[in-house]
């Protein structure tokens, strides 16, 4: 070889037709891999996605900026839902498992799914909960609080023994239908039943009234397709408050709301009937969803919810709800709903109804939970351990508690303090 000139390697003509087929062997595998369509055709005939995405691109503006501009006009921002979700770094527990909570039984739903999706089950039995329900679609159990105590209550009774206590109560006045809370004695939420109205109704929702009287959860039985709800495992000052008194007239109504902690939450109905509206995650836009501090809760963390009313929707002002999808069920004395992390709902009482709710962090769903903590910024993800997803659930929630800072144990210690002189210094 002559000084100053270069080595090039010959290929047989085998060689080169081998590299040849390697090559286009390897653009079909990426090609199914990245867009999950069929290998090339034989021919080698190049497909022309960015052709199609260009041709495209003019349609995909225009739908996202109408998008925008209505978003715009009802005060809706992406900024601001980015932030609630994405800004501290951790993903969005809402759109952590779509493929998951799309599935039952095996089974995927077809999108835009309507209807009474909401199973009813009599005696489900544990290893089907946690197989098919358990953090991932909302299911109706029949046979399980009808031997609780509990279901002996009548407003007599909580009249008579336990009158005196104060409550936290919603009621609406006038033709606003704006609710206001109000601190009231239980005898004076007691006589308030009568003569209501869309425009007049009360609705307790008090997450202390069973802490203030223990002896009342004897009653409640024990949810049994869990071994522990692990926010026992939070020291005494950061759990949350367990159960909540839900007592409302005809007509009352929640929040169309997520969870507290984003936690899977039970409703048990021990008299009257509740109407239900749910819709799974993914639907923060069409629900216009905000999220808010929780005061009451000694542990703060973020809670997400909607300024519709799903029973009766203001389409001028929120016209993104109309693409949101509603499941629908009606639940009776003796039944409870289960209702997975991250979905959002907004009950109504049919009748007058009385009613226990109960918030669980279980072994499916303990993820979300320690991730709205960590959202929050209690504890700094830099302190993890780089095998913190290896971590057994509950060792994670011990780690994640042990991490806790001092001065928001001492805060916890102050916003329980602070929930139970509330209620015992009102005067009415």
């Amino acid at each position: 070889m002559e000084s100053g000139t270069r080595a090039r390697l010959v290929m047989s003509p085998e060689v080169a037709e081998l590299r040849k087929r390697y090559v286009t062997k390897k653009k079909a595998d990426l090609l199914e891999q990245t867009i999950g369509d069929k290998r090339l055709p034989k021919n080698n005939t190049k497909f022309n996605f960015a052709g199609i995405m260009a041709a495209s691109l003019p349609l995909i503006i225009l739908t996202g900026l109408q998008v925008y501009q209505e978003m715009q006009e009802h005060g809706y921002s992406f900024e601001h839902f980015y932030q609630t979700h994405f800004g501290s770094g951790v993903s969005s527990t809402t759109h952590k498992r779509p493929d998951q909570l799309k599935e039952w039984g095996g089974k995927v739903l077809p999108n835009g799914y309507k209807g009474d999706g909401i199973h009813r089950r009599l005696r489900l039995n544990k290893n089907e909960y946690l197989k098919l329900y358990d953090a991932k679609w909302p299911v109706m159990v029949t046979g399980v609080v009808k031997h609780w105590r509990a279901m002996n209550w009548s407003a007599e009774f909580l009249y008579s023994y336990y009158g005196q206590e104060k409550v936290t109560v919603k009621r609406v006045r006038g033709k606003s239908k704006t609710a206001n809370e109000v601190i009231v004695k239980l005898e004076k939420f007691y006589k308030s039943r009568d003569n209501v109205s869309t425009e007049r109704w009360a609705l307790t929702e008090d997450s202390t009234f069973f802490y203030r009287n223990p002896e009342l959860t004897m009653d409640i039985g024990k949810f049994e397709y869990i071994q522990e709800n692990l926010f026992g495992r939070f020291p005494e000052h950061l759990q949350p408050w367990e159960e909540q008194l839900q007592w409302g007239t005809a007509f009352s109504k929640s929040t169309l709301q997520m969870d507290p902690y984003n936690r899977t939450s039970l409703h048990f109905v021990l008299s009257g009937k509740k109407e239900w509206k749910l819709y799974s995650p993914g639907h923060d836009a069409y629900l216009y969803a905000s999220a808010r501090p929780t005061p009451d809760m000694p542990l703060r963390v973020l809670r997400y919810t909607s300024p519709i009313d799903a029973f009766s929707p203001d389409y001028s002002r929120y016209g993104l709800f109309r693409n949101a999808v509603a499941m629908d069920v009606m639940q009776g004395a003796g039944e409870l709903l289960i209702i997975p992390a991250g979905w959002y709902y907004q009950g109504r009482n049919a009748e007058d109804t009385l009613a226990v709710c109960v918030g669980l962090m279980t072994e499916n769903n303990h993820d979300t939970v320690l991730e709205e903590i960590l959202k929050e910024g209690h504890v700094e993800e830099v302190h993890l351990p780089e095998n913190y997803e290896a971590y057994a659930p509950e060792e994670k929630v011990d780690l994640v508690m042990s991490l806790m800072p001092p001065q928001v144990i001492e805060a916890a210690k102050l916003i329980r303090k602070e929930a139970l002189r509330r209620v015992s210094r009102s005067r009415r």
